[in-house]
């Protein structure tokens, strides 16, 4: 991969790797890359490392009801 002046990764097609989701970048890190840290792939698709392991919660019943309301 090359690197761009942001500091970002470049695709194999030239696309600038910012240029596409976030969910779609998440789906590009290997879980089990033998050469890189998850920190490292990461940063390499410009996405927090804190995301990666991010799973959203469900609204709860509560909510739902409190936007019913609204």
């Amino acid at each position: 991969m090359m690197k761009t002046k942001s500091g970002t990764a470049s695709s194999f097609f030239g696309k600038n790797a910012d240029a596409l989701g976030r969910e779609v970048r998440r789906g590009m890190i290997e879980p089990e890359h033998p050469e890189l840290s998850t920190g490292q792939r990461c940063a390499l698709l410009s996405i927090p490392r804190s995301s990666f392991n991010y799973i959203p919660q469900r609204e709860t019943e509560q909510n739902f009801a409190l936007m019913r309301l609204i």
